[in-house]
């Protein structure tokens, strides 16, 4: 199900008040088209109609994949997130699992990473193990962010770095990233970040 809601806006630039139409819940099934807006990253934009400035909006937001059976929540204030996964692990369908993020380029990600039916917990896993070793060689500033790009023709995963003196990508070969999600079980922890990819790093060493 997805579900949207007018509320009304008042543009940062020049006060002009207007009415935004904010998804709270995105189906990738029945709303295929918002479900790429996402991954594309305007869902969440706000295009002035007096002066055409472009704000980003800032409201919790479900997205959920029918075909991989997961919800990833969006929760905007970050106080009330532990009341919302607990909300949402009560209410979810049978054979779904639950993630919740802490921003909306995570969540943004999280869509595009089912989209390509990959394993979160993998490409975590191999982004936080490639900038680990990035950083460590000078090759990328350790305040770069770590964001996945796309997958290219040979099933490679292409990495992003993106730091205030530039960016860069590389790829993570596929063989790569398999090996590491054949190593995870059914389990499902509700955050996969770049805090629990180090977390399960220091497990492995």
């Amino acid at each position: 199900m997805s579900d949207s809601m007018t509320v009304n806006v008042t543009c940062p630039k020049c006060k002009t008040a207007g009415e935004a139409e904010i998804w709270t819940r995105v189906n990738n099934a029945e709303s295929p088209d918002e479900a790429q807006w996402l991954i594309d990253g305007f869902l969440f934009q706000y295009e002035c109609p007096e002066c055409g400035n472009i704000a980003d909006l800032n409201h919790d937001c479900l997205y959920e994949d029918a075909t991989r059976k997961a919800l990833v929540m969006y929760v905007a204030d970050p106080a009330r997130a532990d009341g919302v996964l607990a909300d949402l692990e009560e209410d979810k369908p049978a054979g779904y699992y639950v993630r919740i993020v802490d921003s909306r380029d995570s969540l943004r990600e999280k869509a595009a990473l089912l989209r390509d039916g990959l394993d979160d917990r993998a490409v975590e896993v191999a982004k936080r193990a490639l900038a680990n070793r990035l950083v460590s060689t000078g090759e990328v500033s350790r305040d770069a962010r770590v964001l996945y790009g796309a997958l290219d023709e040979d099933g490679g995963i292409i990495v992003e770095f993106v730091a205030p003196t530039g960016s860069s990508e590389t790829t993570i070969p596929a063989h790569v990233y398999q090996g590491i999600a054949d190593s995870f079980t059914d389990v499902q922890p509700s955050v996969v970040d770049a805090d629990w990819a180090t977390g399960v790093l220091k497990q492995w060493e």
